[in-house]
């Protein structure tokens, strides 16, 4: 068994509490698309941004580095399914054009030259719109104030796209603004491995009361050194299904945990399994091979549990904010982010240019959208 115990060593290793956190520091926003739609109902400032969702679990979740690990598609996308935006916030700002000279010491206001040629003025921002996740995509939401909705992009790559429209920058008459953004996200990692580690240390206990009866001696023949065959017949009469034996589900999950974390191939791992069960099943195997496979499983155990810390825990409802603010805050991913473009509420409300001359094909958020066969149509 030293090959499985070389693995579960290099596993313990790369998943140690020092390793899992990726220590990065990016945005993972796009800076706003904007544009000035003028409309029968007054002037709208609408834009489209990305947020690079994937890259943010992987860099702000507590077990990051561990996503880059999981060598199966299927297990990163069951740890992003366990993850969502519990709240998605866009906020209005004004701003006033800070003054700058320029290198003739002519004051110039708002400098594109400058680090941060605008800043925020004293009055509290307006929230525009707010929203979350409902099934895996960003519940659409419109009211009088402003909208949002999620883009369905092809290939975008773990980024998602979302088109905001503020209906009401109409009613300023004066002044810069520019938005920006507080997002929540549940931390998905933390309930993917807790159903993980579930579901291991349940397989792990029946293991380990299969391992405690099998050595007795209405179970194993000490002369012929071999099981009875009361063994198997004690689980049949239980009604347990072959496939949750313990014998059979315990080397299972523990060889579908060596391939999520390891990427070793479907045959190395069907091949690990095969020695493991043929050291502890109840026909061939002995009581020195199902302690050995104890051994094994316990190792993996204190993994999980390693991984997870004190979020080791059944479940949080995470919808329950007030009350459980420590609680809730360990499954909470958290961040901000304020757009660069500015909208300037001082232009003629009655200016603009339309370039195609086409009908807007967007009725809910976000800039003028028109259709390939509109388009094509003009020409």
């Amino acid at each position: 068994m030293k090959p499985v115990e070389a693995i579960l060593n290099r596993i313990s290793k790369s998943t140690s509490a020092s390793e899992v956190k990726i220590g990065e520091n990016i945005s993972f926003f796009s800076d706003a698309f904007m544009s000035s739609d003028l409309t029968p109902q007054g002037r709208k400032c609408s834009f489209t941004f990305s947020f690079d969702y994937h890259e943010f679990i992987r860099q702000k979740s507590e077990f990051g580095k561990i996503l880059d690990s999981l060598a199966g598609e299927q297990e990163r996308e069951e740890m992003l399914k366990e993850s969502g935006i519990l709240t998605l916030k866009v906020y209005r700002n004004r701003v006033d054009d800070s003054l700058f000279y320029n290198s003739i010491n002519s004051p110039v206001r708002g400098s594109t030259f400058s680090q941060d040629p605008f800043t925020n003025s004293t009055n509290s921002p307006v929230l525009i719109v707010e929203t979350t996740d409902v099934r895996g995509i960003l519940a659409s939401v419109k009211d009088s104030v402003g909208s949002i909705r999620e883009l369905q992009i092809d290939n975008s790559s773990g980024t998602r796209t979302f088109a905001v429209t503020d209906d009401s920058i109409s009613q300023e008459t004066d002044g810069l603004y520019r938005y920006s953004l507080e997002v929540k996200v549940k931390d998905g990692s933390v309930t993917f491995f807790n159903n993980h580690l579930s579901l291991f240390s349940n397989a792990k206990a029946d293991f380990e009361l299969y391992n405690n009866i099998c050595s007795t001696p209405d179970y194993y023949d000490i002369k012929n050194k071999s099981f009875t065959s009361g063994l198997k017949r004690h689980y049949d009469l239980m009604g347990t299904d072959m496939a949750h034996y313990p014998w059979v589900q315990a080397p299972a999950r523990l060889c579908s945990l060596i391939k999520m974390f390891t990427g070793v191939s479907n045959a190395t791992a069907q091949t690990l399994y095969q020695k493991l069960f043929s050291m502890c099943n109840a026909q061939t195997g002995t009581p020195e091979g199902a302690s050995a496979v104890a051994a094994l499983m316990q190792k993996m155990e204190d993994i999980l549990v390693n991984i997870l810390g004190d979020k080791k825990r059944n479940s949080v409802d995470v919808s329950e904010k007030s009350g459980k603010s420590t609680a809730f805050e360990k499954f909470v991913l958290t961040d901000d982010h304020q757009f660069s473009s500015i909208y300037d509420s001082d232009l003629d409300h009655r200016y603009g240019i339309n370039y195609l001359g086409l009908e807007n094909r967007n009725e809910y958020s976000g800039p003028i959208t028109i259709t390939v066969s509109d388009y094509f149509s003009r020409l």
